[in-house]
């Protein structure tokens, strides 16, 4: 999808460009960042505390869902129960 002008994209291309590695990466993972606390703030608004697994899992199952078929996440989560 390129909902952007194309003289927007290509000046955003530009000022991108002159940030360093190091800061394209640290926005990246700030992004992300922001990425999770918005998925779990739409997945756990009736429940004030889920366990630390249950965040892990739901944060999984969000974002990594269609990656992995129902057999290997089986194994994942058993993997985390085991480990926790």
């Amino acid at each position: 999808m390129k909902d952007t002008h194309h003289i927007i994209a290509h000046k955003m291309k530009t000022l991108m460009k002159q940030k360093s590695g190091e800061k394209r990466l640290m926005m990246g993972f700030s992004m992300f960042k922001m990425a999770q606390k918005l998925v779990l703030s739409s997945l756990f608004l009736k429940s004030r505390r889920p366990s630390a697994l249950d965040l892990r899992q739901a944060l999984f199952l969000r974002f990594y869902r269609s990656d992995f078929s129902p057999e290997i996440r089986k194994k994942i989560f058993r993997f985390w129960l085991d480990h926790t």
